[in-house]
């Protein structure tokens, strides 16, 4: 028989507005939206204690949605931390 997969619980969730210009201008145009998602990697795991960050589709649409060069200058998302430690980031409104 196959085992089943124990569900984990959400322990803490938490909404951002995560600024990124600072960091994506010090970094060339065509790495600008690959540095946003470091640095809400960075930011995330910062403010949550978390090492394992997962980022929804939705978010990772929103960032790369002008492309590689312009990357909007801050997103809000909602947080959620789960009790085997791993933080899923999603974008605020997303369905």
């Amino acid at each position: 028989m196959a085992d089943k997969k124990k569900e984990s619980k959400v322990v803490l969730e938490r909404e951002y507005n995560i600024p990124l210009r600072r960091k994506f201008l010090n970094a060339s145009k065509y790495r600008r939206s690959k540095k946003a998602m470091i640095t809400i990697k960075e930011f995330i795991s910062k403010h949550m204690k978390a090492d394992i960050i997962r980022v929804g589709r939705y978010l990772n649409l929103h960032v790369w949605k002008h492309g590689i060069k312009n990357p909007p200058r801050h997103v809000a998302v909602v947080a959620k931390k789960h009790d085997d430690g791993a933080v899923d980031v999603e974008f605020k409104g997303a369905p």
